[in-house]
Order: C-alpha cells, then sequence, then structure tokens
C-alpha cells in the first residue's frame, strides 16, 4: 500500500547486498568474510521484501540459517584446530587434517553460491529473483544476478585460501581435528538441510503472508533459474582461474594500481556498510509500519 517506501526497502536490499559482497572479497579473516556474506545475504532479504515477495524473503532466513549456521560452525571447528589462528594468509592445506570442516564448508558454501538443484539456496535465492522479475523490477534483479557473481567469487576464494594450498603457518601444521558426537553431529546435521532436503521443509508463516507477485505465474521462471544458474557457475569458473592458476598475479595486481585502489574501495564497503545497516533498517522498518 506504499509503493515507495516499498521500492526503497528493495534498494536498500540491493545496495547491501552488493556492498557487502565486494567487502567480502577484501577480507582475509575467515570468519569476516562469512560476517560480509550474511549481510550481503540480509539484504537478498531486502530485496524480496522490496517487491512484495514477503514469503521468499522468510524462506531465504530459513535456509540462510541452516548454511550459514553449518559455516560458522566449521570456521570454527578451523580456528580452534589451528590454535586460535583464522587468517586464511596464513592457513591453506587442511582439507586432510580437518575433512569434517572441510566437508561444512563445502556443502555449506554450495548452497551460499546456490549451486542448482542440489542445494537448499538455490531454491530460496532463485524465488526471490523470480519474485523480482515477476514484480518488474529488473534494476533489483540485476543487483541480485551481480551479487550471485559475487558471491561464488568469495566463497571459492576462502574455501582454496583455507583448505588449499600450502600450509602457511605453525598453527595449520599442528592442527588436529576435533573428536566426538557434540563436535561432529552439528556439522552433519546442518549439512544435509543445506542441501535439497532443507528446502522441502515448509517455510515459517507460509500460511499468514500474502502471495508474492509471481504467484500463479510460470512463464519466464524456467529461462531465470537457467540465467541465475549461469551466473553462479560462471562465478565459480572465474573465481577457480583467480584463485588457482592466477594467484601470484592477483596478489601483485591488489598491490598496486587500480588493484590496490579496489582493495581500498571494498574495505571501506564493508565499513560503510557496517554503518548504514545500523543506521538505515531500522528508520526504514519504522517508517514502513
Amino acid at each position: 500500500m506504499a509503493p515507495t517506501a516499498l521500492y526503497l526497502t528493495g534498494l536498500i536490499g540491493a545496495l547491501t547486498l552488493l556492498m557487502a559482497g565486494f567487502a567480502a572479497l577484501a577480507q582475509t579473516d575467515i570468519k569476516r568474510v562469512l560476517a560480509y556474506s550474511t549481510m550481503s545475504q540480509i539484504g537478498y532479504m531486502f530485496l524480496a521484501l522490496g517487491v512484495g515477495a514477503y514469503d521468499a524473503a522468510i524462506f531465504h532466513l530459513m535456509i540462510h540459517a541452516f548454511f550459514k549456521a553449518l559455516l560458522f560452525l566449521s570456521a570454527g571447528a578451523v580456528i580452534v584446530s589451528c590454535h586460535h589462528e583464522q587468517d586464511m594468509r596464513r592457513l591453506g592445506g587442511l582439507w586432510r587434517t580437518l575433512p569434517l570442516a572441510y566437508l561444512g564448508f563445502i556443502v555449506g558454501g554450495a548452497a551460499l553460491v546456490a549451486l542448482p538443484l542440489v542445494t537448499a539456496g538455490f531454491y530460496s535465492k532463485d524465488e526471490i529473483l523470480w519474485q523480482a522479475l515477476a514484480a518488474d523490477r529488473q534494476g533489483l534483479l540485476l543487483a541480485g544476478l551481480v551479487g550471485a557473481f559475487l558471491t561464488s567469487l568469495y566463497t571459492l576464494r576462502l574455501i582454496i585460501g583455507t583448505f588449499h594450498g600450502e600450509m602457511k603457518s605453525d598453527g595449520a601444521r599442528t592442527a588436529k581435528a576435533g573428536r566426538g558426537l557434540a563436535h561432529g553431529l552439528p556439522l552433519i546435521i546442518l549439512a544435509l538441510l543445506s542441501t535439497m532436503l532443507g528446502a522441502w521443509i515448509t517455510p515459517p508463516l507460509s500460511a499468514v503472508l500474502p502471495a508474492g507477485p509471481g504467484a500463479g505465474v510460470e512463464a519466464g521462471h524456467t529461462v531465470l533459474e537457467l540465467i541465475a544458474s549461469a551466473t553462479a557457475l560462471i562465478g565459480l569458473g572465474v573465481g577457480a582461474w583467480l584463485f588457482l592458476f592466477k594467484r601470484d598475479w592477483l596478489a601483485r595486481v591488489t598491490q598496486q594500481g587500480v588493484g590496490a585502489g579496489l582493495r581500498t574501495w571494498w574495505h571501506l564497503a564493508g565499513a560503510l556498510t557496517l554503518f548504514l545497516t545500523g543506521c538505515w533498517y531500522g528508520p526504514i522498518a519504522a517508517w514502513c509500519v
């Protein structure tokens, strides 16, 4: 009933998901990467609210809880095992030493990237993008697709930097995997919920919230699914090329000239996102009410 407020909510969500996505690319602390990723995914939820897709926003909130809890617990397992080392520049080569944490990052990262069909994140994020298209908000849809590309980049960078390559510190070289049911069972349960199994759960409030603009409409949905899937997969391909085969070149580029400038701006984007997230969501929510 307040289209201006609605559009402003979606616009703020789009800005949040992009700014936090760029910020995640500039972080080296594994928990900071996940923290900015969380802010980016909250941006997706507010983008959904901005196009009137309330049910899709709650659905993504639920699915995001599954895979982000998995990623944070897996990150905690890495940090404790590596004697409280959490800078990926001082980690590496941990996939054999910490197989369960590695599995958590693979499954949780796949859901975060929205790997097609097999992950819960694909279904919740696809619903948001579809509702943006159905609401004829092409700008918000484009922001969502760019955010999906950024998500693939920083997620693959996090996994490669933490678990592959050479071990770069004594903390990584002397890492010891956690043991026991209390350590492994939560990761296994969350990993299962992060797959397509999690998407089968009926979202909370599904019978209460009004239908989104895409309800009952299917024209173009399959095409959008293909575009979104291709965006995520292309992002993974570009990330593999940069972080596996062009790592030395990328390190040089980010230390000088335009690359160094971008890196600085992305750090500033992170600080600005932290500040603005605290300043704009509360007042906007109050204004909408």
